[in-house]
C-alpha cells in the first residue's frame, strides 16, 4: 500500500537499513506489498482461522496467499512441525 511504501521511505530517509515486518496472507491477497521481496521469509503456520467472506473463499486460496511470501523471499524459514508442512 501508498502508506506502507511512505513509511519504508521515511526509514531510509532515517538511515535505516533493516525493516522486520509481519506480512499477512491479506497482504498478499489485496497486493499491499506488491513489488516487495524480502531476504528472509519466515512461515510459522496455517490454520483454517481465516476463511469466511471477508478474507479467504477457501482453505486452498489461503494457503496459496500465505504461500507467496516463500515465492517473494531470498531465504525462508519454515517449521516444519506445522500442518500442511509437506
Amino acid at each position: 500500500s501508498l502508506g506502507l511504501f511512505e513509511r519504508m521511505a521515511t526509514a531510509v530517509d532515517n538511515g535505516r537499513t533493516h525493516l522486520i515486518m509481519e506480512v499477512s496472507s491479506q497482504a498478499y491477497l489485496k497486493k499491499r506489498v506488491y513489488g516487495l521481496t524480502f531476504d528472509v521469509g519466515v512461515f510459522l503456520n496455517i490454520s483454517p482461522d481465516h476463511i469466511g467472506p471477508i478474507e479467504h473463499p477457501t482453505f486452498e486460496d489461503y494457503f496459496y496467499h500465505k504461500r507467496l511470501l516463500m515465492e517473494n523471499s531470498q531465504a525462508v524459514v519454515v517449521n516444519s512441525e506445522m500442518d500442511h508442512f509437506e
